[in-house]
């Protein structure tokens, strides 16, 4: 029986494997969800701030000033 060992690796792609074999992380917001967790290993993670951290970027994302074509305004 194995004991589920987890290691992530975060340069590059990002990367999960469970007793040395790779798994799926899934899609972008949950890869970005499951990047969050593992860089707080250890540590208790609220819902709302760890959420926020693995949004960011998704709004706001064009910079100051800049409107999504054909918006008014």
């Amino acid at each position: 029986m194995s004991d589920g060992r987890l290691s992530v690796e975060g340069l590059g792609p990002l990367r999960a494997y469970v007793d040395g074999e790779e798994i799926d992380v899934g899609p972008p917001m949950r890869r970005a969800a499951f990047a969050v967790l593992a860089l707080c290993a250890g540590a208790p993670v609220a819902v709302g701030p760890g959420k926020r951290r693995a949004g960011k970027g998704r709004r706001g994302s064009r910079g100051p000033g800049k409107r999504r074509p054909g918006s008014r305004g």
